[in-house]
Parts: structure tokens; sequence; C-alpha cells
């Protein structure tokens, strides 16, 4: 990645931006993201695929993670825990994964102290009732 998703110069500008990656808002994202805002008269543009906004050289995984998190309704997003268990972040969870300095990677704990490296998903669903 290494480069701004939506670089703009002000607020106006970065929405420009935005819109021109996810499409034109409809009423109910609108509705979702701000209930007091009634008028809305964005231009018409359709969405643009997250493949072509970042290099060629981008792993798939960061693009679906970005699209699922880059999301105008807010309820669609994935919360902040789910969005780590997303397979962009399965090397982490591996055991074998070390710090560049060799050293291994500080415990990953989720869930209420889960170790999110002792299975692949990072969630036991087992020890749960």
């Amino acid at each position: 990645l290494g480069q701004p998703i939506f670089p703009g110069d002000s607020g106006v500008d970065q929405l420009v931006e935005i819109i021109k990656v996810l499409g034109t808002p409809t009423k109910e994202q609108i509705q979702s993201m701000n209930p007091n805002y009634k008028e809305f008269k964005f231009p018409q543009i359709k969405a643009h695929p997250w493949a072509k906004v970042f290099r060629a050289s981008t792993p798939q995984e960061a693009i679906d993670l970005i699209s699922t998190i880059i999301e105008y309704t807010p309820s669609a997003r994935p919360t902040p825990q789910q969005a780590c268990l997303h397979a962009f972040f399965d090397e982490l969870r591996m055991p074998e994964t070390k710090l560049p300095s060799g050293r291994p990677l500080p415990p990953l704990e989720m869930d209420g102290g889960d170790d999110s490296r002792a299975g692949h998903g990072g969630h036991d669903t087992s020890a749960e009732s």
C-alpha cells in the first residue's frame, strides 16, 4: 500500500475522492451515516474497482480487507476484532513468524485472552458454551 487511499486538500476534496472509489452513496447509506442529513446532491458516480485503486503488487488479501473496512454503511463494516481475524493477518498467527530482529512476536490476545496463534482463525469455539 504505502500511499494515501483518498488524497485530498480538504474535507470536501477527500469526500470527492471517496466517492470516486466507492461510488455515490445511496439515500439509505447517507441515512445510516448521518440521519440528520436529508439533502444529498452528489454527482452520480459508479464505484471504481478496488483492484484498480492500488498497485498491481498489492496482495489480494489487503484489497479484500480494505474493501470490507471502507464502507459507507457503518453497520456493514467489520468490528476491529473481525478485521484482525481477516486472512490478511494470517501470517501473524503462525508460530514460526518472527520479528525482523529474529525474536518471536508478542502473544496476540483477543476475545478475553485467547492466543490467536493457537488456531488458524484465532478463535477457539470448542471452549465456548
